[in-house]
């Protein structure tokens, strides 16, 4: 993966960082800085489509796997992020 970027449909405040872990795999930690939910957060990474992890602020994990390929980039899709919240999307899947 070369590079991470986030995008969100209703989710005007949210933000992101990107890094990569001790391993190489990408990390992108999101906080929802906004009173209502972010839904139908789309995640695009550069590279081939690997699956990715989210880790939610209340310890709930799910595997994030590919929606859609878009020229370079695997698109990945968060339902929710909750008003206030932040969720580590990451490659490794001991997050």
């Amino acid at each position: 993966m070369n590079g991470i970027h986030g995008t969100g449909n209703k989710s005007a405040g949210t933000k992101h960082a990107r890094r990569r872990d001790s391993g190489g795999n990408p990390a992108l930690l999101i906080l929802n800085a906004s009173i209502d939910a972010a839904e139908d957060v789309q995640v695009c990474v550069c590279g081939g489509g690997e699956s990715l992890h989210l880790l939610h602020a209340d310890g709930h994990k799910e595997r994030l796997a590919r929606k859609d390929q878009d020229g370079p980039y695997a698109v990945y899709r968060i339902e929710r992020i909750g008003p206030w919240q932040a969720a580590l999307v990451s490659g490794d899947e001991n997050t």
